[in-house]
């Protein structure tokens, strides 16, 4: 990898197609315009392409938790101008759906492991709670009354809150929405009550105060917010969720790109004014080789398998 990476620079890598990328990418994201998936894709998007010097085309598909986008990219021309920005839920959909039109791990080439993003429980400045405590108490108060809203069956963002009511024995309504940017605004419009979106999206309501912050779902606090404690620290013990993004390729596309893909991102992540970004939005970049992203997948697989198990979520319930 590092002699390839010492040729790379921004010539890119000369196949029998020719110079590697000679045309833009696109990058796909299966969720809507104003989420976090979006802004790390235009993140991700923006680096590539001027490390690349050509154009990274984000393409939007939101739908099905996902699933559409991720299967237009496993059906995409295995040449690595297709890429796919995916979540954690790229993983949690295989425990959500007897049958996906792919698979989350054979049908994909593993590029590299962006960044790992908790997710923050987040509700509106009418709701009368400040701590976790208050809301459990609130919600007891009240069963199926609060609704919950999260960018859809499956998420990060809708299994905080299952755990949440596996570990404390609540019960409030799940609303799922087609992607983080609707749930966001009906919360900010107090038509739901709560809501566990990334740090990243959830970022600029906070800082605008339109959101309160009452604790992040990652088993340490937030470095991007500090002062915020954790669910589990807050009383829930053995509270802890957290969610990734991830850049993957259709299977098949050649060891020599991915792993050209691969060094860019890793190098991308290295970058400070990157790091800083990231971290300033509340993800912590991480960066992998192919080998030790294509593992962590199979191991989310299973992560995600026994979270939405002991919520109670069954495979097209």
């Amino acid at each position: 990898m590092l002699a390839l990476a010492g040729l790379s620079g921004v010539t890119g890598f000369a196949g029998a197609q020719g110079q590697y990328p000679n045309r833009p990418l696109r990058m796909v994201v299966g969720y809507s315009p104003g989420g976090a998936g979006d802004y790390m894709a235009r993140l991700v998007g923006r680096e590539l392409g001027e490390r690349f010097q050509q154009q990274v085309v984000i393409e939007n598909r939101p739908g099905a938790n996902g699933i559409i986008g991720a299967e237009l990219v496993a059906k995409a021309p295995p040449d690595g101008y297709t890429l796919l920005l995916a979540p954690a839920g790229h993983t949690v959909n295989a425990s959500l759906h007897s049958k996906l039109p792919y698979d989350p791990v054979r049908d994909f080439s593993a590029v590299n492991l962006v960044a790992l993003i908790p997710n923050v429980l987040a509700v509106h400045p009418s709701i009368p709670a400040k701590t976790v405590s208050e809301l459990i108490a609130l919600v007891r108060a009240k069963p199926d009354q609060l609704v919950h809203a999260s960018s859809g069956t499956g998420t990060p963002g809708h299994l905080s809150g299952e755990v949440l009511k596996q570990l404390t024995g609540v019960r409030f309504i799940h609303a799922p929405y087609k992607g983080a940017g609707q749930a966001l605004t009906d919360l900010l419009g107090g038509h739901v009550h709560l809501a566990f979106p990334t740090v990243v999206a959830a970022m600029p309501q906070l800082k605008a105060r339109r959101l309160r912050a009452l604790a992040v779902t990652s088993a340490k606090r937030s470095l991007a917010l500090p002062d915020v404690p954790t669910v589990s620290e807050s009383g829930v013990k053995g509270y802890e969720v957290v969610g990734w993004y991830g850049v993957l390729a259709p299977a098949r596309v050649p060891k020599d790109i991915v792993s050209l893909l691969n060094d860019t991102i890793w190098k991308m992540l290295q970058a400070q004014d990157v790091r800083e970004r990231l971290l300033r939005e509340g993800a912590e970049p991480v960066g992998m080789s192919v080998e030790e992203f294509g593992s962590f997948l199979v191991s989310d697989l299973d992560k995600w398998a026994k979270i939405a198990k002991a919520a109670g979520l069954r495979p097209d319930q």
